[in-house]
């Protein structure tokens, strides 16, 4: 992964998170929250800088940097997801228990399907093993892309806000809930608060 890297730990970066296999992850409520939630750790504990973000079934897009270069893009990457990945599972396993959690709104006329957590379980377990881990959530390679003009900047902030339109779950960017096009269209800052430039293409 650090190959992918910039030099420079506080250069600001495109970043998409994809669950193995592209399987639908953050349809439900609580692993969406689960994203929020690390996102916010980060924002508070490690002074990560969030100007973007769009949160899919299952991946994420964001642009990000951090603001001192003891703790960088590279040991939030590594942290971010060893967190995500334990909460992850023990959503599953809450599933199992107790039921699968109710569809997110704007994905249920969409009619996705998803598999049981029991199913999910055994894959995530079963590409583990590969790579000697109990469970294996996030693809390993993340490819970040250092983001060094205002253009490019723009460029990668209307990509994020027009995916969930392109994938048909909004029919405008500010319409899809679980995206920042809310922060700077509507100064909807409810979900998760960014820090906004005004950049958008």
């Amino acid at each position: 992964m650090k190959r992918h890297w910039s030099k420079e730990p506080t250069d600001t970066y495109f970043i998409t998170n994809t669950i193995v296999e592209w399987k639908n992850i953050f349809l439900y409520e609580p692993y969406v929250k689960i994203i929020l939630k690390s996102w916010k750790h980060f924002q508070t504990i490690r002074g990560i800088v969030f100007n973007a973000f769009a949160i899919m079934p299952s991946h994420l897009h964001y642009v990000m940097r951090a603001t001192t270069a003891k703790y960088g893009i590279v040991e939030m990457q590594r942290d971010f997801k060893k967190y995500t990945a334990k909460r992850i599972i023990d959503g599953l396993q809450y599933e199992i228990e107790h039921g699968e959690f109710d569809l997110c709104n704007v994905f249920k006329r969409e009619n996705i399907k998803r598999e049981t957590a029991s199913e999910l379980l055994e894959l995530f377990k079963r590409i583990g093993k590969y790579s000697n881990q109990q469970h294996k959530i996030w693809m390993p390679d993340e490819k970040p892309i250092v983001i060094n003009s205002d253009e490019f900047m723009a460029q990668k902030m209307n990509y994020i806000h027009m995916n969930p339109v392109k994938a048909h779950y909004a029919t405008e960017p500010r319409d899809y809930p679980y995206s920042s096009a809310r922060n700077y269209y509507l100064d909807d800052e409810t979900l998760f608060k960014i820090t906004r430039i005004n950049l958008l293409a």
